[in-house]
């Protein structure tokens, strides 16, 4: 992918994922090659990647789309994901070692304490690092990756 073409997916990616851009939302390839500063056919193939990962729907003669699932379809990712997450929840328990076993006991102490305070925000903060080091001592990176893409996907959708 050239540098054009990344540089205007992870423009896009980054606002869907941020709520700039909201579900069922129409793309015009001609105002964000303005916006973004790069020629159409950039954008066309950034918003093409974008549809590879399930983000962004494309219509002949129609143009782009941000995805819009169905409550069908949400619920079919969250099983998807929560099988996904016991694969490598079994990797990482035959795989972790003392050191991330003990990062992993002080996250739980912090979140005990976010959760005490009633301070949510830093509680999830803590909740993505704990999970984190699950990932990081899983051998099954594949799962893991699309774990992380079921989350990107979910994000969006700010479920």
């Amino acid at each position: 992918m050239s540098t054009q073409v990344e540089m205007a997916y992870r423009y896009l990616k980054d606002r869907i994922l941020d709520g700039t851009y909201k579900p069922a939302q129409k793309l015009t390839e001609s105002d964000l090659s303005q916006v973004i500063g790069v020629s159409r056919n950039t954008v066309k193939q950034a918003l093409l990647k974008l549809e590879q990962e399930k983000l962004v729907e494309i219509e002949s003669n129609k143009g782009a789309r941000i995805k819009s699932l169905t409550l069908d379809e949400i619920l079919n990712y969250l099983q998807i994901r929560e099988v996904l997450e016991g694969l490598v929840a079994s990797s990482a328990a035959v795989n972790i070692n003392d050191t991330q076993i003990r990062k992993m006991e002080d996250l739980l102490e912090n979140m005990r304490e976010h959760v005490d305070s009633d301070n949510l925000d830093e509680y999830s903060v803590k909740n993505r690092e704990f999970h984190d080091v699950i990932y990081e001592a899983s051998t099954n990176v594949q799962a893991v990756d699309m774990i992380k893409i079921i989350k990107e996907s979910a994000k969006s959708l700010s479920l």
